[in-house]
């Protein structure tokens, strides 16, 4: 289902995160992770797998 491959996305965000990806990449998993599941946006907001992100520009314009 839909929210399924959202939620895989939104894992491969956070793996990306972990490995130290630059803000894009991650931001860029997270927007298609929303596009599939809305919910996920106040998810990515408060997760503190992106808690080095979350005074990032590109990260607020796509989790808020």
């Amino acid at each position: 289902s839909e929210d399924n491959e959202a939620d895989a996305i939104y894992l491969s965000a956070i793996m990306a995160a972990r490995s130290g990806s630059g803000v894009s990449d991650v931001v860029a998993k997270l927007a298609l992770a929303i596009e599939g599941d809305s919910s996920l946006k106040s998810k990515a907001s408060k997760d503190r797998e992106f808690v080095k992100f979350f005074n990032d520009e590109a990260f607020k314009s796509t989790v808020e």
